[in-house]
């Protein structure tokens, strides 16, 4: 459980967001890549890629509130284990949840994210 910590919490926020913009132009942008317009749109507006959009652009917003708060609470020596758990469980089962076949857990992500912030929040205050 030492692993669980502000610092390493931060760092995997970061990763997860990098790899979730790089899912994006991997595996959507370089497909489009010397498709007709036609082919594009069909590839575009096709429900796959409308949802991984959709979950990714979501995750870019909550992304940097998570990152910016765990590495302030780092840079405190606030270890925040809650708040650490919570980000790591809620940026990775929201994103990820429909890739593996489970996307009737991303509202778990989704909560624990939602709490995360709050715990974080908590946190923040008692460094004052």
């Amino acid at each position: 459980m030492e692993h669980i910590n502000s610092g390493n919490a931060a760092v995997f926020v970061l990763v997860n967001a990098t790899l979730a913009k790089m899912y994006m132009s991997f595996r959507w942008r370089v497909k489009g890549l010397g498709k007709s317009d036609k082919e594009k749109k069909l590839i575009f507006e096709s429900s796959e890629f409308k949802t991984d959009h959709a979950k990714q652009l979501n995750d870019a917003e909550y992304s940097p509130l998570l990152f910016a708060g765990l590495l302030y609470l780092h840079s405190k020596g606030s270890i925040s284990m809650i708040s650490s758990g919570l980000s790591m469980l809620g940026v990775v089962t929201y994103l990820w949840s429909n890739k593996i076949g489970l996307g009737a857990i991303a509202p778990v992500g989704a909560i624990a994210r939602f709490v995360a912030l709050f715990t974080i929040a908590n946190d923040i205050r008692g460094t004052f």
